[in-house]
């Protein structure tokens, strides 16, 4: 089964945020074939070390800082999927949201829609 969305996350040597929020995703949302990560690296090749190895994810590695908007344009050059979600690499999906994903494809199928955003109730903490 190919997937179905893009989540194309920038970052830039920063790993203690960007590791629990892939693996937020991953333990989180149901149906893994559903998605593919695309982590676009601005920064060190060894911020991303321990990422590599996973086929639901894509490093893109820079040669130098592209930028948080020039590291979506990467990704969206890379990704094949016909859905594309920006985040951010502090993002922590929780776990009893694992149908976020899923609920944000689901204003597609209105005919006027045309962009979907999530919201928080935990911006900046509790």
């Amino acid at each position: 089964m190919a997937a179905t969305i893009a989540i194309l996350i920038p970052t830039f040597n920063n790993p203690q945020y960007l590791f629990p929020c892939v693996q937020s995703i991953m333990m989180n949302t149901v149906m893994e074939d559903f998605f593919h990560i695309y982590i676009v690296n601005n920064g060190s090749p060894q911020s991303v070390d321990g990422l590599r190895d996973n086929s639901y994810i894509t490093i893109l590695q820079q040669e130098r800082n592209m930028g948080g908007e020039g590291g979506l344009k990467e990704g969206l050059d890379a990704s094949k999927e016909p859905y594309v979600l920006f985040m951010n690499d502090d993002t922590f999906v929780p776990s009893h949201q694992k149908v976020w994903l899923n609920r944000m494809l689901g204003y597609f199928s209105y005919p006027d829609c045309g962009a979907v955003g999530p919201t928080s109730n935990v911006v900046m903490g509790k």
